[in-house]
């Protein structure tokens, strides 16, 4: 399948957005450029940022005519839970972001590897956990 960069970011945050909804408990999730306040209830919320790397051409040519371009990153998943009451909050929603991305691609074609998750520690009253999914895709041009 080929996508273009909009299309993959589409897939990637619908991909996420669809297992926070059914499966954080109505927490926040904000994106880049839908950021938003944490909240000051004492729960917990996450913001998700993707990141491209370098690509490059992945193909000569198609039989149509076409080159494949291959795009690489790096989607994370920064989950945030109130500090001092232990990080079973965190682990859980770590778990929400590890299991929308482990062994999954997008239904055009993106696919994640080497998800994991990795203990920050504190942010001020947060204790942070972040969830790395690397990706990639292709774009016939």
């Amino acid at each position: 399948m080929s996508l273009t960069v909009a299309q993959a970011r589409d897939e990637m945050l619908t991909l996420i957005t669809a297992a926070w909804t059914a499966n954080a408990g109505g927490l926040p999730l904000f994106y880049d450029d839908r950021p938003g306040e944490p909240p000051t209830n004492g729960t917990g919320w996450a913001r998700v940022n993707i990141q491209h790397n370098l690509g490059a051409q992945s193909t000569i040519s198609n039989p149509i005519g076409n080159n494949l371009f291959r795009r690489d990153g790096l989607l994370t998943v920064q989950i945030f839970a109130p500090i001092g009451k232990g990080l079973s909050q965190a682990d859980a929603l770590a778990k929400v972001a590890l299991d929308a991305f482990e062994g999954k691609s997008t239904p055009n074609g993106v696919w994640f590897r080497k998800v994991r998750m990795r203990e920050i520690g504190p942010d001020k009253s947060w204790f942070n956990v972040n969830v790395y999914a690397e990706f990639n895709y292709d774009e016939a041009k």
